[in-house]
């Protein structure tokens, strides 16, 4: 049995070689192939990889992306803020990766006021659909987080992050 015995006979005879119609691929030593935004790409589908449910430090070994930071200690990363309008007045989208834990719990103040609990987020997105503290001006606010697990709050805060709300 030939490597190319699976091939169907119809398609390539009885002989094993494909045709010589086929495009051969040249390597070229020391040539460097890089695509816009590869390692965005490539860092987001590791992540997503790593936060399987199912995810081991053995599979990240064997896939060579296991760090040696742990990600239940590491804090939460940025925090994804969108404006969306709704019935007439805006709203906040917030966006978050959750990696191996329940949820995060989530912060916010107003024009620079007190910090207040928003919510415990365990699905996304999760909304600020708060009515502004002045329904005729803008305000600005501001939002952290930390994680949630096994209904308390843990790690560090997340980097502050604004977003301005107008009426």
């Amino acid at each position: 049995m030939t490597h190319r015995s699976y091939l169907p006979a119809s398609k390539y005879g009885t002989d094993p070689q494909p045709p010589s119609s086929q495009a051969q691929i040249e390597f070229i030593p020391g040539s460097k192939f890089t695509s816009p935004g590869l390692t965005t790409r490539l860092g987001n589908f590791i992540q997503h990889i790593k936060s399987h449910k199912n995810y081991t430090e053995a599979i990240g070994r064997d896939l060579r992306i296991y760090s040696s930071e742990d990600v239940m200690t590491q804090r939460v990363r940025k925090l994804g803020l969108f404006i969306e309008r709704n019935e007439g007045c805006e709203r906040v989208k917030i966006l978050f990766t959750k990696n191996a834990h329940d949820g995060i719990s989530l912060e916010s103040r107003r024009n620079n006021g007190e910090w207040e609990s928003l919510c415990i987020a365990i699905t996304r997105p999760c909304y600020d659909e708060r009515p502004l503290l002045d329904a005729a001006t803008a305000e600005v606010r501001e939002y952290r987080a930390n994680w949630w697990d096994n209904d308390c709050v843990n790690g560090e805060f997340s980097p502050t992050q604004r977003i301005t709300v107008a009426p």
